[in-house]
């Protein structure tokens, strides 16, 4: 009976899983159609399966960065045209890792919240006048169980957190349009889906003003 109450659980995350991936494909495959053959810096490369999934279909270059020695290796036998580090990609970042290169889209699927890579990213770079930023957000699901979290907290001082887990959409397009407004960028678009313990969101973003000192 046990072993039966286990295979369960597993099947039923399993499906969640399965879920969840579907509605990533989606998701970057709506931002496809908008670019073509675009170049995109992928955070958190993991497997690859989203490199065979939507890039590989849709002739994408750029570069991919992961944390776990095993994984890198085999994100560099699988895309040996792209640029691919091992490292935190928060640290990487930081460090001005393909600062050079205009990325068409960023891509983060962490196993968890998004938004230190994205903050680390949006530094003295160079930058596309438009792009998109595509995410698998855990943070949503953080704040549903009470935990804390610094990103957060200026906004909960605001709003109240319980606002905060109610509207997080509303409030992760806002610290979003904090963290690119110093870069001179806009958000245009932002679509935001809650499902089940994760929210998966894309935004489109718009340069308008170019800083001074920015670089070309």
């Amino acid at each position: 009976m046990r072993l039966r109450g286990f295979v369960r659980i597993i099947l039923r995350a399993k499906k969640a899983d399965n879920t969840s991936l579907r509605f990533k494909v989606f998701q970057r495959n709506e931002v496809c159609v908008q670019i073509k053959h675009p170049r995109i810096l992928e955070c958190f490369g993991g497997y690859g399966v989203l490199y065979d999934r939507i890039w590989r279909k849709n002739d994408a270059t750029g570069a991919v960065i992961e944390k776990d020695a095993e994984r890198a290796r085999h994100l560099a036998e699988q895309r040996q045209k792209w640029v691919v580090v091992r490292g935190d990609c928060e640290i990487v970042l930081q460090a001005g890792f393909c600062d050079w290169l205009a990325f068409d889209i960023l891509d983060c699927d962490p196993y968890g919240e998004p938004w230190k890579a994205i903050r680390a990213f949006f530094g003295n770079r160079v930058y596309a006048d438009a792009m998109f930023v595509v995410a698998t957000d855990g943070l949503v699901y953080d704040l549903q169980r009470g935990a804390r979290s610094l990103m957060m907290r200026p906004f909960i001082e605001k709003y109240g957190r319980e606002f905060v887990k109610v509207n997080y959409g509303m409030v992760a397009e806002e610290l979003l349009t904090n963290i690119i407004k110093p870069r001179g960028f806009e958000v245009r678009d932002f679509k935001f889906h809650k499902q089940n313990r994760l929210a998966h969101w894309t935004a489109k973003l718009e340069r308008v003003v170019r800083p001074v000192g920015a670089p070309v």
